[in-house]
């Protein structure tokens, strides 16, 4: 049994070599978990997510039993019951047994601020009186670009070396932890951590569960 755990891919716009991508690596194992951050609020609503071409991996998602865990990027409050059409699960975490370890498994946000995103997207909503979220598209589409133009601080930037120190600290100390959200990838058993990273931008990483292995892969696309 081969398992996939995946985040922060942040799909908005249509990209058919991430898409190439992501659809040959969902092929070639048995479960998938993604790990928060699966479509991007900020650049994409889900009624145009669900009815884009990403829509093409949905079926493949829903052979693998895929688990859906909500990001801060796509919290529960800006999706709706369609997210049944490619996860047979949503949660805000997850947690399972494997090769006599225990897994927990949350996006990681909510360890780094306490802050409700509910909450948080109900006030910018209030706040522009719903429009589109125009500063938050220009601030992802920036960050794109940046780490497009300069992968290194996509995955191993100061910032994200410093939300993986947060989150180490305040992980669940009986499970082994897995997370996304700092887009910096990290494989720590000696203290119950891991990180995949992310999946965009032309670079990949991610975890693979394979028979008694464990693994952080890392590629571009």
């Amino acid at each position: 049994m081969k398992k996939l755990i995946i985040s922060d891919t942040h799909l908005s716009s249509f990209n058919k070599r991430q898409f190439d991508f992501l659809k040959d690596l969902i092929e070639s194992v048995d479960e998938v978990i993604i790990n928060g951050d699966f479509w991007d609020g900020w650049c994409i609503s889900f009624e145009k997510f669900v009815n884009s071409k990403w829509q093409d991996l949905f079926d493949l998602l829903l052979e693998k039993n895929t688990i859906y865990i909500y990001g801060n990027h796509d919290p529960k409050c800006l999706s709706d019951d369609r997210c049944a059409l490619f996860a047979v699960e949503t949660r805000d975490s997850y947690q399972f047994e494997l090769f006599g370890q225990k897994f927990h498994c949350e996006h990681g946000h909510s360890l780094m601020t306490g802050l409700d995103m509910e909450d948080f997207i109900n006030f910018y909503f209030k706040l522009f009186n719903r429009r589109p979220k125009v500063i938050c598209y220009i601030i992802a589409k920036f960050e794109r670009l940046l780490f497009t133009l300069f992968p290194r601080i996509a995955s191993n930037s100061r910032l994200g070396q410093r939300t993986n120190e947060i989150l180490r600290e305040n992980l669940n100390t009986e499970h082994i932890n897995i997370f996304g959200h700092s887009h910096s990838p990290d494989l720590d058993f000696a203290n119950n951590f891991i990180n995949t990273g992310s999946i965009m931008c032309n670079n990949a990483s991610y975890v693979i569960f394979d028979e008694d292995d464990i693994r952080l892969e890392k590629n571009k696309y």
